[in-house]
């Protein structure tokens, strides 16, 4: 051992308080004042983002053979609601509907509104492509097919 001018040096022990042979602390735990606080390991890949779905939409649906537009406007947007009007043959809705995304983008949820009832399932791509399934059913009857939604 070397030795320095202001004494004679002694070997350095680290005291391992309660842990056990081959133990350590998990990933990301910072000791400091004798307190284990945690630390965000990657806080971009914490954080889930969710698309930004307010505006200007148009598609088309097809079920049975036939097809039509649809023209869809989103004025708000909430963890769990989209709020706006969208326009099916001619028919506006207006109001809200519970909307929420799973970790693949993937929706479903059901609607009563105007006596048309039915189910929309299906998934965003980004923040400008809904695709998916609908069926429903109205005092004309019940239609179910599919549909696609662009950003304009």
């Amino acid at each position: 051992m070397q030795s320095h001018s202001n004494g004679p040096t002694s070997p350095i022990v680290e005291s391992l308080e309660s842990r056990t042979f081959l133990s350590a602390a998990p990933a990301g735990v910072v000791a400091g004042d004798g307190l284990a606080h945690a630390a965000p390991i990657m806080p971009a890949l914490a954080k889930v983002s969710r698309p930004n779905l307010v505006g200007k939409w148009a598609g088309r649906w097809s079920a049975m053979g036939r097809t039509g537009s649809i023209s869809a406007q989103v004025r708000k947007q909430t963890n769990s609601r989209l709020y706006g009007t969208i326009t099916v043959a001619g028919r506006t809705l207006s109001g809200s509907v519970p909307f929420k995304l799973d970790k693949s983008g993937r929706f479903k949820f059901n609607f009563n509104q105007s006596g048309i009832s039915g189910t929309l399932s299906g998934k965003v791509s980004g923040s400008n492509r809904i695709t998916g399934n609908f069926s429903g059913s109205a005092a004309i009857g019940s239609l179910s097919g599919t549909f696609w939604l662009k950003k304009v």
